[in-house]
């Protein structure tokens, strides 16, 4: 666990092939688990890192990366497609901010949402934000519920004020 870096469990890495004059394999991907649980293991291999996922699948990726995180757990499906499709795509055009989706309840959506003062509760619209825990512990909301990709780009280049974590 500590030569790969792993600091919780379940945690599922991906290895290079061994190299042939050194013997060693190097990391590809610290957090596969992701993939695995988002159902894109075929098409992404050798899996490595996104800038963007599920928040649920992946959550190690907040410690260590200024991330976009945007909330609907309450949309129905074409919504949430549509909220995964404008994350990928919005994450083309940040360099270091990564981008994740909270679509369903779970522990890691709700502690956010209580850390940010969003409701625990899900509502029927969509929430976003900026969540930096790297460097600060601190976040910004947006008031904005139209997700699109210049939207979000427009929020992760100029967030406004930040606020420290509740």
């Amino acid at each position: 666990a500590k030569r790969l870096q792993v600091n919780s469990y379940p945690t599922l890495v991906m290895l290079s092939p061994q190299n042939a004059v050194t013997g060693e394999r190097e990391v590809i991907n610290k957090n596969v688990r992701g993939i695995f649980e988002d159902g894109d293991y075929v098409v992404d291999f050798p899996y490595h890192p996104k800038p963007y996922g599920s928040l649920q699948a992946a959550p190690e990726g907040i410690n260590e990366n200024e991330c976009v995180i945007v909330f609907h757990e309450n949309g129905d499906d074409d919504d949430q497609q549509e909220i995964r499709q404008v994350l990928r795509e919005a994450s083309q055009y940040m360099e270091g901010i990564q981008c994740y989706w909270a679509l369903e309840p779970s522990h890691v959506s709700k502690s956010v949402r209580q850390a940010v003062g969003l409701p625990v509760q899900p509502t029927m619209e969509p929430a976003m934000i900026l969540l930096d825990l790297p460097r600060g512990a601190t976040y910004c909301r947006s008031d904005c519920t139209d997700i699109t990709v210049e939207h979000v780009v427009k929020f992760a280049k100029a967030p406004g004020m930040r606020q420290a974590l509740r």
